[in-house]
């Protein structure tokens, strides 16, 4: 938990979504961060201590500024009375610590109504209040969801889709920026029916493509051309890279998550997938093998 601690120790973000594999994982780092910004331990080195009674109450959720949703009914969704319960809770001081944490579990069990709701506190967050949105399937986010929370993936929690995804969606890139026009319909019929069944793992290989891109070109933007350390913390297989402004990269990825919320609530894929490769036709993003 070395990245909790740096974060808890440093500048908070008001709202962060954990993804990974394992829903236990991420409840654990979502208790150990709630215990580290409360813990009553004046060392910070030692925090969270486990024994005070902030971080005891949390451990035990009887604390009254923990508050944890969970999916209801037999379609196990995040319903929008418990996200306007949930804005209620959370306003106001803290009762007991010094934050009030906010955990939804599965928060892609959210519907597009109860998303927007939540999205207002996510806009104008009430001070000292920390909001936590677990979910192995961040995909299923709004894309203004994505954007307002800092996202975090912790190791041994996700698993990488196969390198021969990562290949196709750098040759996806590769064939629309020398095709132009013509070849954003070829492609994204030929991606539709090769990866019907199993597209979440195509998205999921261009995404990581898209904040590599991001990563890479903030890096140079930033220091001014030299390698930094956001290099470090690169994901896609050695050899292959996508290139463009970070604002393209950054476009990218938005649209990239709109298309994947839709394909989650069953909209054509072979739809989805042409106005995907339009919009990334449009920016200047292009594969370089390395």
């Amino acid at each position: 938990m070395k990245l909790i601690g740096r974060l808890a120790d440093g500048q908070l973000a008001h709202a962060y979504i954990l993804s990974g594999s394992s829903m236990e994982v991420l409840e654990t780092a979502a208790l150990h961060l709630a215990q580290r910004v409360n813990c009553l331990e004046t060392d910070p080195d030692k925090r969270p201590c486990g024994q005070c009674s902030a971080c005891r109450r949390l451990q035990q959720g009887l604390c009254g500024d923990w508050f944890r949703l969970e999916p209801q009914g037999a379609s196990r969704t995040l319903r929008i009375e418990q996200i306007r319960q949930l804005q209620t809770d959370i306003a106001g001081r803290p009762a007991e610590g010094r934050m009030k944490v906010a955990l939804l579990q599965e928060a892609h069990r959210m519907n597009e109504q109860s998303q927007n709701c939540l999205l207002k506190t996510l806009e104008e967050p009430p001070e000292n209040t920390l909001l936590l949105l677990l979910t192995d399937k961040p995909q299923g986010l709004l894309p203004t969801i994505l954007s307002r929370c800092q996202r975090l993936t912790f190791q041994g929690a996700q698993i990488l889709p196969p390198t021969e995804d990562f290949e196709l969606a750098a040759q996806a890139v590769d064939t629309i920026r020398r095709t132009g026009y013509e070849g954003v319909f070829d492609m994204a019929a030929f991606v539709d029916q090769s990866r019907k069944k199993r597209l979440s793992y195509f998205f999921s290989a261009l995404e990581i493509m898209l904040r590599d891109g991001m990563l890479h070109s903030l890096s140079r933007e930033v220091l001014q051309g030299a390698p930094g350390p956001l290099e470090d913390l690169l994901l896609t297989p050695a050899g292959m890279r996508l290139e463009g402004s970070s604002e393209a990269c950054r476009r990218g990825l938005e649209v990239l998550w709109e298309t994947a919320y839709w394909l989650e609530r069953n909209v054509s894929s072979a739809l989805l997938l042409e106005n995907l490769f339009m919009e990334v036709w449009k920016l200047d993003i292009n594969y370089r093998k390395t």
